[in-house]
């Protein structure tokens, strides 16, 4: 199977599947954690996000953390922390 890669501000990023690693929920808006897609990753089909234009983001030491609203429904499951 092959890693979901979505497209956030021109970046391409997979999803952080850690169990340690927490979404985080800021002015009643819940962030997923992602991280850089490896660049020997080939995208061919990157998830793009449901809002146009920049997406706000923020960065907590090797982790960033995107809105779960930007996600499109069918892929939210891929980028949750089981």
């Amino acid at each position: 199977m092959t890693k979901p890669v979505i497209r956030i501000n021109g970046l391409d990023f997979v999803p952080i599947l850690n169990k340690t690693v927490k979404p985080i929920v800021v002015g009643g808006k819940t962030f997923v954690p992602v991280k850089p897609a490896p660049e020997t990753l080939i995208v061919s089909k990157p998830i793009y996000p449901t809002k146009e234009g920049k997406i706000d983001v923020f960065t907590i030491g090797n982790k960033t953390y995107i809105p779960v609203k930007v996600i499109p429904r069918v892929y939210r499951s891929l980028f949750k922390p089981k």
